[in-house]
């Protein structure tokens, strides 16, 4: 099986084929492949996968006999910098400090000190986080790029910058033992290249959802990731993506999704529990005040459209 994979630089380049190739793709299929090809980004985005890898392996064994979770918090120059652990994976999450907290602690963070700042791992993954956010932005501002004409706005008109969030999550080998009704995802055969396989129902440290925001980019270190998909003739499946290292999977949210007025559809992903450990990089993006006025007109619009008021109440604004 395989997927869309487009050329991030002939992307940039505005060849006519890739341009076309992305937009059909997230306007057909809800999300798109890139490979990052620039020499300045692979590095970055592989580095910071490796330091991030190091540092919640350390997280992990350090609290895993806690049987609970918790959250530290470290600010350096307007950005937060969280870790949740949970049994079935760790997160660590860097935000600007301006941006809501974190739901659960709302603010109270506890066990700062397992995160110290003076460390040389903990500022290798901290300004690897802040490289692959400024990255990963690039590749969100530049496929927002192919959708503008339709939606009729920019994507720097409806995005809040401050409230870019990058997650880096590590999910522990499972026990092939609890897997339900699913072996671990297969390797590609030998000598060939398979992007994708089948996913049909499995165990999962990250159940199905869609993204509250626009737009979500993803990279990890091995297979996980798993779209649903709908085929051609309508029916819809699990689909598991093979990314590697250099490359981004970029999946479209739910606000994108109200404000296309429903031209465009949320991708609905998880991911799988699988024998081998996984980090991924997970890059946000969420809509700014204006964004937010016009989801809710979006909205409005809507719940009008199916159950109109009596012509009395219609308000004319002049």
């Amino acid at each position: 099986m395989t997927f869309p994979v487009a050329s991030f630089q002939m992307f940039l380049d505005k060849d006519p084929k890739t341009i076309e190739l992305v937009r059909t793709s997230l306007t057909n299929l809800s999300f798109i492949v890139f490979q990052i090809d620039n020499p300045s980004w692979t590095p970055t985005i592989s580095s910071c996968l490796a330091s991030c890898a190091s540092l919640t392996n350390a997280v992990r064994e350090q609290h895993t006999s806690h049987k609970r979770r918790f959250c530290s918090h470290h600010c350096n120059n307007n950005n937060a910098f969280d870790s949740l652990d949970f049994p079935e994976r760790v997160q660590l999450k860097l935000r600007n400090v301006d941006s809501t907290p974190c739901p659960e602690c709302q603010g109270n963070f506890i066990d700062a000190e397992i995160i110290n700042t003076d460390t040389v791992e903990h500022t290798s993954v901290f300004a690897g986080m802040l490289a692959a956010r400024e990255a990963m932005a690039e590749v969100a501002r530049a496929s927002f790029s192919v959708l503008e004409d339709s939606l009729g706005f920019r994507f720097d008109q409806v995005a809040d910058p401050s409230g870019y969030v990058v997650d880096s999550f590590y999910y522990p080998p499972s026990d092939p033992s609890t897997f339900s009704n699913q072996q671990p995802p297969p390797p590609p055969p030998s000598g060939e290249s398979e992007d994708a396989y089948p996913a049909p129902t499995s165990s999962s440290p990250c159940p199905a959802h869609v993204d509250a925001g626009l737009i979500t980019m993803v990279v990890d270190t091995a297979p996980g990731l798993e779209v649903q998909t709908v085929f051609a003739d309508g029916t819809k499946d699990w689909v598991g993506l093979r990314l590697g290292t250099n490359r981004v999977c970029v999946v479209l949210g739910r606000s994108l999704e109200t404000l296309s007025r429903n031209t465009l559809n949320a991708c609905r992903h998880r991911v799988a529990a699988t024998v081998h450990p996984r980090v991924s990089l997970v890059f946000e993006t969420n809509m700014n005040s204006h964004g937010v006025h016009l989801s809710q007109r979006r909205i409005k619009e809507k719940l009008e459209a199916l159950n109109p008021p009596p012509p009395e109440k219609r308000c004319v604004v002049m």
